[in-house]
């Protein structure tokens, strides 16, 4: 009953989803909503039914037709996909999650392709490396898509995209919720270690931005030089130095 507050949701490999779900998302995405899902989202249905094709089929653009053995898969930009992965025109970007096998309709957009690796790791026999599964296998499996529905639109990964950690993964990711986006309340170009939480308190008439320093090694190194946007734009009235004040 909250949707109408938020312009894009996620849905990360959420299994079940019930039909007041799916009505709610949409209702959302008609009304010009953005939704990122991936995985197996909407598999089963109430009482744990399984619908193979996927209960979110209308809003993807892409119906369920099974599901990788391979935990270690790949990502082949196509055209309209290299502009998120313009470093992986030549070769392919490792997911390491098994990615859903879908078929997608006439008009759904591709941006990559599935690529599984040279040998199934699953294969006892054989192997490509003896230390990993390099891409040798293309398939005719979209990776991800984009779909317009209503005046929303949709980006549907087959793998779990946003369980990545390796920089180029989660900039892939990060592009894919930006465009769906569109410009942000803040933003910086700080190091990933910086961690940022803005609170809106109007009835003080203030908005209250915390920045913190997060290294994982002790001690930290200073952070300086960075830029940080509010939409719209503000500037800062205080800036306080913690704990010294």
């Amino acid at each position: 009953g909250q949707l109408d507050k938020y312009r894009v949701l996620l849905l990360p490999d959420v299994y079940v989803l019930t039909d007041r779900e799916v009505a709610a998302f949409t209702e959302f995405v008609e009304k010009g909503g953005c939704l990122y899902v991936s995985g197996r989202t909407g598999l089963y249905g109430p009482g744990g039914v399984k619908e193979p094709t996927g209960r979110l089929a209308a809003l993807t653009g892409v119906r369920y037709t099974g599901e990788t053995e391979d935990e270690i898969t790949y990502l082949c930009p196509t055209s309209l996909g290299t502009r998120y992965l313009p470093d992986y025109t030549r070769k392919p970007l490792t997911v390491n999650t098994s990615q859903m096998l879908t078929e997608p309709t006439a008009e759904t957009e591709v941006l990559a392709m599935l690529t599984l690796p040279m040998v199934s790791s699953k294969d006892r026999h054989r192997f490509a490396s003896a230390i990993s599964d390099p891409p040798g296998r293309d398939t005719d499996s979209p990776a991800l898509t984009r779909h317009s529905y209503g005046k929303g639109k949709v980006i549907y990964s087959a793998s779990r995209l946003e369980l990545m950690q390796k920089p180029d993964q989660v900039r892939l990711f990060v592009s894919l919720i930006r465009e769906l986006s569109g410009p942000l309340s803040f933003e910086t170009d700080a190091p990933a270690c910086v961690e940022l939480s803005m609170y809106r308190q109007p009835k003080s008439g203030r908005i209250i931005l915390n920045v913190l320093n997060v290294q994982k090694d002790l001690p930290n190194l200073p952070i300086y030089d960075i830029n940080i946007h509010i939409r719209p734009g503000k500037r800062p009235k205080r800036l306080v130095s913690l704990p010294e004040r």
